[in-house]
């Protein structure tokens, strides 16, 4: 799953040079997989870009970086 969201932010970051307002996952992993990936390239987490998923989990639900 890491490498299937890596390389999905990877499409609309570096391929297509878009900054979404907010990236939709389908799991709470996903969600949170997007969220370390983010930040790990200087975005904070909900300010720049905002991520949501179609699961609820604690995990994600008060992000923030």
């Amino acid at each position: 799953m890491y490498e299937r969201t890596q390389h999905a932010v990877s499409i609309l970051l570096d391929e297509r040079k878009v900054v979404p307002d907010v990236i939709i996952a389908l799991t709470m992993e996903e969600a949170y997989t997007v969220q370390m990936l983010l930040k790990s390239r200087g975005y904070l987490i909900p300010d720049d870009i905002a991520i949501c998923s179609y699961e609820d989990g604690q995990r994600n639900r008060y992000a923030r970086s």
